[in-house]
């Protein structure tokens, strides 16, 4: 099995001073407007909308870290590293698309990308409709979770809904259930949307990679070209990371490589070659 395993990835702006982090914005697109009313909106309880000056709108509420999702997606890029590209034509298959961060910066990567976004939370997919009706995005929503079998399940959140999970206890974090969500494996998300190829497969599922990669067939494997995943904590002493990867490496013939952010988790990506 081959790995490359690099030093952690910065985040986002947490530790970074606002004028640092308003340069970088505006240096990515980010309006003048929209950078001079960040402090504003951090004080005020309405939703709020980050503009990029060629014309996309990414609105998002209040608790939810929209800059730092900016920050981390549209700037760092941290599902487009280590040879992942997104061609034109390309299907691209958005696993916990939250509100549609990632599903539109990959859908405005090339033309006539095809971005199938999936998202459980009732109140998230509600701004994932907003901005992919704002935009005209060729996006698709399914509101449901991805996960090792069909069916339904509890969606639990630690109270950010960039953290909602399918696992009841991970890591132990103080948890409460939010909505009861449709369950679907990937075997059942690609018959059902008809998809022949996946160019690029993103997962941030906080937890639930393991049971969806681990149970999906080798049929559906054989339409993946590249994965880009946020890993977690897998509650198994890192088992199930190394068994995922061996999978990809030596099953599916892969190529991956792994950026560590703590001890827990970090970003891993996988090409086929």
């Amino acid at each position: 099995m081959r790995l490359t395993a690099h030093f952690p990835i910065r985040l986002g702006p947490q530790n970074m001073s606002f004028f640092w982090v308003a340069r970088h914005m505006y240096r990515s697109g980010v309006s003048l407007s929209s950078i001079l009313l960040w402090p504003v909106r951090e004080r005020i309880s309405t939703d709020r909308k980050l503009t990029l000056r060629q014309g996309t709108t990414f609105t998002f509420p209040r608790d939810v870290d929209g800059e730092m999702l900016f920050m981390e997606i549209c700037v760092e890029e941290v599902y487009g590293r280590d040879g992942i590209k997104i061609m034109p034509g390309a299907t691209v298959i958005d696993i916990g698309a939250n509100v549609g961060m990632f599903a539109l910066w990959a859908a405005t990567r090339a033309p006539n990308v095809r971005v199938i976004a999936i998202e459980p939370s009732p109140r998230m997919c509600d701004f994932l409709g907003r901005n992919v009706k704002k935009n005209r995005a060729p996006v698709t929503i399914v509101q449901a979770a991805c996960g090792g079998t069909d069916g339904r399940a509890i969606l639990y959140s630690p109270g950010e809904e960039t953290k909602n999970t399918l696992l009841s206890s991970p890591s132990g974090d103080s948890l409460r259930p939010i909505a009861e969500v449709d369950v679907m494996t990937l075997d059942t998300l690609f018959s059902g949307s008809d998809i022949s190829v996946c160019d690029l497969l993103k997962l941030d599922c906080e937890g639930a990679e393991y049971d969806i990669l681990l149970n999906t067939s080798a049929a559906t494997y054989g339409k993946i070209r590249q994965i880009s995943l946020e890993y977690h904590s897998d509650l198994e002493g890192g088992r199930r990371r190394r068994k995922l990867e061996e999978l990809l490496v030596d099953d599916y013939g892969f190529g991956i490589s792994r950026h560590p952010i703590t001890e827990d988790m970090g970003y891993l990506y996988a090409r086929r070659i």
